[in-house]
């Protein structure tokens, strides 16, 4: 299906209907294709709530570059796309999501579009955001030249009703200069085949933080 089809079959979510009469079990039986929504549109998602240590797996590079001075750039930024994803903000959205992502879903034209539904369908479900946090310490990897990886790991929890969707991820981002700007790959986005296409000098060895997505 490639990147661009697994994108647009997302947006393409299902609707309530007579079969769906009860909201929380449309919610239950729609949950994890709406993290994915969201999810794939870079919303991040994470949650405030303290993390036990054995629970955490913190990637590490095989050179973990200290004293990096963006790690309050990229929460920053972190923390808009997720303001961006439930306060309607489409351009903020946009802006910090990683050019691969937008060409997959057809440019920016068609990704405006594809994000508006998103966000149209994360109200009309009553979704909110009930408590975020970074979850672990934000690592940084080089990449070629001037090239820098952020990520970030996130935990979030979201309610619909009685029903809440608690999910760990993290986000990438990439800066492909120095002091230039920071955009960003939702984690399970960043897969064998886009690595080797569009970030061939992520080190494979990198062990990547652990993710899920429980639906209470």
């Amino acid at each position: 299906m490639g990147l661009r089809g697994v994108l647009l079959s997302s947006v393409a979510a299902p609707r309530p209907n007579k079969r769906f009469a009860n909201e929380a079990k449309f919610f239950e039986l729609w949950g994890s294709g709406m993290s994915r929504l969201i999810l794939h549109l870079c919303f991040l998602l994470a949650i405030v709530a303290p993390v036990a240590a054995e629970d955490l797996e913190v990637g590490e590079a095989a050179e973990p570059i200290a004293g990096t001075l963006d790690v309050e750039q990229v929460q920053s930024d972190v923390r808009d796309l997720l303001d961006a994803s439930y306060g309607g903000d489409v351009e903020v959205a946009l802006r910090l999501t990683h050019p691969v992502l937008i060409k997959a879903l057809g440019g920016r034209g068609d990704a405006r579009k594809s994000f508006t539904t998103a966000i149209e369908r994360v109200k009309s479900l009553g979704l909110k955001v009930q408590s975020f946090e970074f979850s672990g310490a934000t690592s940084f990897v080089a990449g070629n030249d001037e090239r820098l990886y952020a990520i970030v790991p996130t935990r979030v929890i979201v309610s619909a009703g009685a029903k809440k969707l608690v999910s760990r991820n993290f986000q990438i981002g990439v800066r492909e200069e120095e002091g230039g700007a920071w955009t960003y790959i939702e984690g399970s986005k960043f897969d064998a085949a886009i690595r080797a296409e569009h970030f061939d000098d992520f080190p494979e060895e990198y062990k990547f933080p652990k993710t899920s997505r429980v639906l209470q």
